[in-house]
């Protein structure tokens, strides 16, 4: 038996195309250093072969996230919280929801701000925007790595998020073109009755999962106008504005 419908809760599943305002866009697209680097770099192969390279590149990273800033549409996804019980499922590893104010936030991916333990108890600790060093190690004497999913390993949270898409009885896919996957497949687990779409400029909609609407626009000009309809208690009609 599917779980029921909690009709106060929201889903907001965030890729890339959310943060194109924040200063984030360089090095998620447009730099061919970035983008060179993070295939060659984000493996455990690299870090088995090439750690003060990989360390290096996440302390860019990290810096690069740190100065950016959290978007209108960032800021919007807090504000239903006046209302609603949200969670934010994302596909980024900066913290820009968090700054924003969203307090339930998962990282399907990992998190620039933190740095985990190579040994058996993979310890998490919160480095801020600190630089990682070679050779820095947890209390139990294991080197630390970011806490990010690297190419060959398995996201996180799966199970618990696709829990949260099958109880919304709103659902917001936003910057995000879901062809990757195993997380391309969590905004299918979405009910038919729940309200769910999907804000992406370049969404192809021969990918849409099935009940979804498409809104063409990029996030910042669009989704502080579906989240004021949410908090008035207005359905949105992506073709006419609230319903």
């Amino acid at each position: 038996m599917k779980p029921a419908i909690n009709p106060n809760k929201i889903v907001v599943f965030t890729g890339a195309g959310i943060s194109v305002s924040s200063g984030l866009e360089a090095f998620r697209d447009s730099d061919l250093r970035s983008v060179g680097q993070h295939e060659q770099l984000a493996s455990p192969h690299a870090w088995n072969r090439r750690r003060k390279e990989v360390i290096e590149y996440y302390n860019w990273r990290r810096e690069c996230a740190g100065k950016a800033q959290p978007t209108p549409a960032h800021l919007a996804i807090a504000r239903l919280e006046q209302k609603y019980e949200v969670v934010v499922i994302t596909q980024n590893v900066d913290d820009l929801h968090e700054r924003a104010g969203s307090r339930d936030v998962i990282h399907l991916h990992g998190e620039l701000r933190k740095v985990r333990c190579c040994g058996q108890h993979a310890l998490v600790s919160d480095i801020g925007i600190s630089p990682q060093y070679l050779g820095d190690t947890c209390p139990d004497g294991h080197e630390l790595r970011p806490h990010v999913v690297w190419f060959g390993e398995q996201i996180m949270h799966y199970s618990e998020t696709g829990r949260h898409f099958k109880t919304a009885a709103k659902v917001l896919v936003i910057g995000t073109s879901l062809q990757v996957d195993p997380a391309a497949k969590l905004p299918k687990k979405g009910r038919y009755r729940a309200e769910k779409l999907i804000v992406n400029p370049h969404f192809d909609v021969a990918d849409r999962p099935y009940s979804y609407r498409i809104i063409h626009k990029e996030a910042d000009s669009i989704v502080p106008d579906i989240v004021a309809a949410w908090l008035e208690g207005q359905r949105w009609d992506y073709g006419l504005g609230r319903a």
